[in-house]
């Protein structure tokens, strides 16, 4: 069974996402939304089930820097 996903749509600014994160991570359960910055954008989606263990986490690319311990 497939799940259906509704569209991606603008949502807010990312000075407004700053001021009231909770609000657009609550939307994104329903929808991905895009929060728009000057030089690009963010979308946020929401993925029921998916879970990673810390280390997993942590060791993924972005996550720790050179000379940083787990």
């Amino acid at each position: 069974m497939k799940h259906e996903q509704a569209p991606i749509k603008d949502f807010c600014t990312r000075e407004e996402f700053e001021a009231d994160p909770a609000r657009v991570l609550d939307a994104a359960i329903q929808a991905p939304v895009v929060v728009k910055a000057p030089n690009g954008r963010f979308t946020i989606e929401f993925v029921l089930g998916e879970k990673r263990s810390v280390g997993e986490w942590a060791t993924s690319p972005g996550q720790l820097e050179d000379g940083d311990s787990f």
